[in-house]
């Protein structure tokens, strides 16, 4: 069974920097909590990534998969599992809301089905690192970009 885990965190930044190092995912490793690496393996007509394999590893947990994205710039963009050995379903969004005030909302919404069981309190707790790190670590690139 899929489990959906939502976060948001109100980022002083505009909402064109968050943008960009949101949508970097090939430099993820040097701010993503626990990616160890992405490869972007096709880009759209934007130059954007369009297909990128990602490692991670969390909780004693190792995992290869890839992922295509989607994308509504500068508001959203999502992604979706096309492959991966350990995992059914890994579908996720960040989302940007200009608050028109110096800061943006982002949201983080990500739905992952494993393919092997997990007791449910370790699954929570697993989501609710990876969405604290893509949120902080999001937060915390923009900042040291904007310095």
């Amino acid at each position: 069974m899929a489990d959906q885990g939502k976060g948001t965190k109100v980022i002083a930044a505009p909402v064109d920097q968050l943008w960009q190092v949101a949508v970097e995912v090939d430099r993820y490793p040097d701010w993503a909590g626990d990616v160890k690496s992405v490869t972007v393996d096709e880009r759209d007509e934007a130059g954007r990534p369009a297909r990128a394999t990602f490692t991670v590893g969390s909780f004693g947990l190792n995992a290869t998969y890839t992922v295509e994205y989607t994308y509504d710039e500068p508001r959203s963009f999502s992604w979706r599992l096309v492959t991966s050995n350990e995992m059914r379903r890994l579908d996720g969004e960040y989302r940007f809301d200009d608050r028109d005030d110096g800061t943006v909302e982002v949201t983080y919404t990500l739905t992952v089905d494993l393919k092997i069981p997990m007791i449910g309190m370790i699954k929570r707790k697993a989501e609710k690192t990876i969405i604290g790190h893509a949120l902080d670590g999001l937060r915390k690139e923009a900042e040291r970009r904007n310095t």
